[in-house]
Formats: C-alpha cells, structure tokens, sequence
C-alpha cells in the first residue's frame, strides 16, 4: 500500500519540475529506491521523504492528506 503523502510529494516533483536524477544527486536516495516510489509500488521512509521535501521545498506538512470516508 503506498500512503498519499507519496503521492502528494510526487505530484508536488512532477508540478515543479524536477528531474529524479536531480533528487538523487542532491539527497543521496538510489535509483533504485526513488523511482518505484516515484511509480507507485514502493513508499517512502520517513527520512527519504524528509530529504526530499528539504530539497525540493516541498512543506512535509502540506504533502500530507487525510482520507475522507463516506
């Protein structure tokens, strides 16, 4: 299961921009890690998320997202 802050972080990436080799480069987060998050079938921990809101400006606050439940 992949968490919407996942999704709320990727989204934030791919509106701004920024390329993953950026990311990696910059946060020291594999290929092998970052891209099947970036895809869906991996989450992110806690510090890789933490290293990419850093870098990319991204407010850990905001990417966060509460389900609604009818």
């Amino acid at each position: 299961m992949v968490f919407i802050f996942t999704f709320e972080l990727i989204d934030f990436i791919n509106r701004k921009g920024i390329k993953g080799s950026a990311i990696i480069e910059a946060t020291g987060i594999t290929a092998n890690v970052l891209y099947p998050c970036m895809q869906g079938r991996r989450e992110l921990r806690a510090d890789e998320f933490m290293a990419i809101c850093i870098f990319t400006g991204a407010n850990p606050e905001e990417m966060y997202k509460e389900e609604v439940h009818a």
